[in-house]
């Protein structure tokens, strides 16, 4: 019996530690399941990527126009007529072939003469290298005899206008103005007016002026008599002028005496206009005389110039030339080819010129029409390469860099078709858009393609920077905060903010990270709604 109820007992016993140990089982198993089930409500709260390396590429996207690659306006540099129109819209032109001309016939002239002179100048300098010939010295002396020919007559000429001089002075002295005077007797008489009317200083004037007059004429009819043995002129010449001046100035001044008398008192208005005549007719005798006298002057003047020209260039011609005589006439020849090059330039510059190979765009000339200096009167483009023209922004310009490489799409063929560019230049003036400064830059196709045209739309990548194997997160997940970059990690279901170092942005919404991440972190990008 006793055996009976210990089995039992042990049976009892053995199904018990069974469900004990089922119990502990199952109570583990619903810890870990809480415990998953927590960890597993933290991470769904969050969009996660993992940081991992791959290729990051930087591009900068704009839109710009195919342009040709040479592409130029022409217009003259002077005004002038249009002679000729040889070119119009449309048609293929070689460079320098010439597109309209301008009337030259002016200097075709001047270049006629231009080539003489430079004939000429050749021909004197040779002269001057081989010395003068017999035949050219006979004509330098002929030269010299006709010049003192005329230089005798000339002087003739001269001293009889002296002495015209002379008499006309003396003649409106005596005759047009001494009755206003009473002349004290003398070697040189003393000249005082013959009334008190007038203004006083002027009354001074006159009679000091009358008198320096009338001891001019004695000295200078005494100097007159020995004119004809003097070897010079000049002092001749002097007393003349001296003798007008004065004469002049005397008129005058006594012009402006009478112009101050009270038509009330003496003299009366009658003598006064009489006195008037007689002034008013010795100055016309004076300008006449003056003006004979200054003929006579000029043309002895020039007598002398030429006769001592004649003199130097037969002495010079007898002496033979120096070294400094020859560099002179080299120099003139070296001034008169100038002279021939500057006019063949312009005549060159009468014709347009296209400076390329390419297709006439614009002809605007018209034979017999008048065309300005700097108008445009046409224009040739490049009919070989094209380029793309667009216009960066200044948040994108500095990404770029000469030689970048770019994809082309143009819209008459759709995205399918890409064209592959590089940049070739880059404007260092802005160029405002709409209140945007942007900068103009030029690519340049890589291969020639018949497909492009001049004035498509280009759709452009410009790839600013390329780099492989970069740890990359997407550009949502970095948070910048007081102008620092922070990253959040998930740890342990906890997200955990670190700070970064970003390096470029990618076209495809990547950001390289520098520091402050390593491959496979788990990175939150955003937090879930």
């Amino acid at each position: 019996m006793a055996k009976k109820y210990s089995l039992k007992f042990f049976e009892l016993f053995s199904k018990s530690a069974k469900v004990k140990a089922l119990f502990i089982v199952l109570a583990a198993a619903a810890v870990f399941f809480a415990a998953g089930r927590l960890f597993y409500s933290k991470e769904s709260r969050y969009d996660l990527t993992v940081a991992k390396k791959a290729t990051i590429v930087q591009e900068v996207s704009v839109t710009g126009s195919v342009k040709p690659a040479s592409s130029v306006n022409l217009a003259f540099e002077k005004s002038g007529k249009v002679r000729r129109v040889l070119a119009d819209i449309g048609d293929r032109v070689k460079s320098g072939a010439i597109l309209v001309s301008l009337d030259n016939a002016e200097l075709l002239a001047d270049r006629d003469q231009a080539e003489a002179a430079v004939k000429i100048a050749e021909a004197n300098l040779s002269t001057a290298l081989s010395g003068s010939r017999p035949e050219e010295l006979a004509i330098e002396t002929a030269k010299l005899q006709s010049s003192q020919a005329d230089l005798a007559e000339a002087r003739s000429a001269l001293v009889s206008s002296f002495e015209s001089s002379y008499s006309t002075i003396y003649d409106v002295a005596k005759n047009k103005i001494d009755f206003m005077f009473a002349a004290q007797e003398g070697v040189s008489p003393t000249f005082k007016l013959n009334f008190s009317d007038g203004e006083t200083n002027l009354r001074t004037s006159v009679e000091s002026e009358r008198n320096e007059l009338n001891s001019d004429l004695i000295a200078w009819r005494s100097s007159l008599n020995n004119v004809n043995n003097a070897s010079d002129l000049d002092s001749y010449i002097n007393e003349s002028k001296d003798a007008f001046r004065l004469a002049t100035q005397l008129i005058t001044n006594l012009s402006n005496l009478l112009n101050t008398f009270s038509p009330e008192v003496y003299p009366s208005k009658t003598t006064v206009d009489s006195w008037r005549a007689y002034l008013s007719a010795g100055q016309t005798a004076i300008n006449t005389s003056l003006a004979g006298f200054d003929t006579a002057t000029a043309g002895y003047a020039a007598a002398v110039s030429a006769k001592e020209v004649a003199s130097r260039n037969l002495t010079l011609m007898m002496a033979g030339s120096t070294a400094e005589e020859i560099a002179a006439e080299r120099a003139k020849l070296d001034q008169a080819k100038a002279n021939l090059a500057k006019i063949l330039s312009q005549l060159a510059k009468a014709d347009l010129r296209s400076p390329i190979d390419g297709i006439v765009t614009k002809q605007e000339a018209k034979v017999g029409e008048f065309v300005s200096a700097g108008a445009t009167v046409a224009a040739v483009i490049s009919d070989a390469d094209f380029e793309i023209e667009a216009n960066i922004p200044e948040a994108d310009i500095a990404k770029v860099q000469l030689n970048d490489e770019a994809e082309i799409t143009l819209d008459a063929y759709g995205n399918d078709v890409v064209f592959r560019a590089i940049v070739v230049s880059i404007d260092p003036a802005e160029i405002v858009i709409d209140g945007v400064p942007t900068y103009k830059t030029i690519l340049k196709f890589v291969d020639k393609d018949d497909r492009v045209k001049s004035g498509m739309t280009a759709n452009i990548d410009i790839i600013t920077e390329n780099k492989p194997g970069v740890l990359v997160v997407p550009q949502r997940a970095v948070i910048t905060r007081e102008n620092r970059k922070i990253v959040r990690i998930l740890t342990n279901g906890d997200p955990i903010e670190t700070l970064v170092i970003t390096g470029i942005r990618g076209s495809d919404g990547y950001i390289e990270i520098i520091e402050g991440l390593k491959d496979g972190d788990r990175v939150i990008v955003s937090e879930k709604q």
